[in-house]
């Protein structure tokens, strides 16, 4: 059933932003990929009432679950359980509603129910580690889905249309990753399907900004962002 954003937050903090928002999720933040973003379905309620999407992530639970990627279960044990979904998560919230390109994942809206207002900011990108975990990581976007679910609920007896609706989606990723490297100046760092959505028009659109990092050396280290350099190795999917 829909519910309006005050209700499901506590009201005036998330109120300020005008959608409704599906209370059951369409994907679960446990979901393989997910990397701790539950997927409802929401619409705008100042408009027509047009569909969007909205990404929800409870910050406490990010902070629970640990970043593991290893070769195998037998070194599983040796995965470092410091690293936790939490700050990756909150780099992709600070740089979502930034990036606006026709093949980018469009933000409409982004809230962190511990930040709701000016009074009070939230850390920036530089110290995320200091940013309060009790509340709720929201992002209204265009309507989409999940490359994966997309593959899935193609037709397997129309291998043409399915080859030709592909390859236009990977020249909107081309075409998403030359504006991100020539105009922004940034590398994307986690090109992988988890990172792909798709619009009901079938245009694929770049998301998963959860390293994403400024090309160049900004700490005399020898490579990208420490943020980058950290969690690299147990964010991107091991096959890519």
């Amino acid at each position: 059933m829909a519910s309006w954003l005050g209700k499901m937050w506590g009201g005036s903090h998330s109120s300020s932003l005008p959608y409704n928002i599906k209370s059951d999720p369409i994907s679960a933040s446990t979901k393989h990929g997910s990397h701790g973003w539950a997927i409802h379905e929401a619409s705008d309620k100042k408009s027509d009432g047009g569909e969007l999407t909205a990404f929800q992530a409870n910050k406490a639970e990010l902070a629970k679950a640990p970043l593991r990627r290893t070769s195998s279960l037998a070194n599983a044990k040796y995965s470092d359980t410091s690293q936790t979904q939490l700050i990756p998560a909150l780099h992709h919230f600070h740089r979502i509603k930034r990036l606006i390109h026709p093949r980018i994942l469009r933000a409409h809206a982004t809230l962190d129910t511990d930040y709701p207002d000016d009074t009070k900011p939230a850390p920036g990108l530089d110290a995320l580690e200091k940013t309060a975990i009790i509340g709720t990581l929201i992002i209204v976007t265009e309507k989409c889905m999940p490359l994966d679910d997309w593959l899935e609920n193609l037709n397997p007896h129309t291998p043409q249309p399915n080859a030709a609706a592909i390859s236009w989606g990977i020249h909107n990723i081309i075409e998403a990753l030359g504006f991100i490297h020539n105009q922004a100046k940034l590398a994307h760092g986690m090109v992988c399907p988890d990172a792909v959505f798709v619009t009901p028009s079938g245009d694929f659109k770049l998301g998963g900004f959860d390293l994403i990092t400024p090309i160049g050396i900004d700490d005399g280290g020898g490579g990208p962002t420490p943020h980058f350099r950290k969690y690299e190795g147990v964010v991107c999917p091991a096959d890519y």
